[in-house]
């Protein structure tokens, strides 16, 4: 029988604490009650985790795609030029 080592420092646990502290800060909060220069970083960080969590995923292409498949030239045709 295999008796499991316990290891000293919990990596997993600190790595769950990290990231829930780092998706509460980035993603939860109040807005409004931050400075300007704080909510432009703000936001500049939030579009660059959205842009690579597209593009690791593969739903920037897709949404493009989506995107350009449903204009159309006019009102009146159906094509989608």
């Amino acid at each position: 029988m295999l008796v499991q080592r316990q290891s000293r420092w919990p990596v997993k646990s600190i790595f769950a604490r990290l990231s829930r502290r780092f998706e509460q800060r980035v993603w939860g909060g109040q807005d409004a009650a931050r400075p300007p220069w704080s909510r432009r970083g703000l936001r500049l960080v939030r579009t660059v985790l959205v842009l690579a969590r597209d593009l690791a995923f593969g739903q920037l292409n897709l949404r493009a795609m989506s995107l350009r498949a449903t204009r159309r030239c006019c009102r009146s045709c159906r094509c989608s030029r």
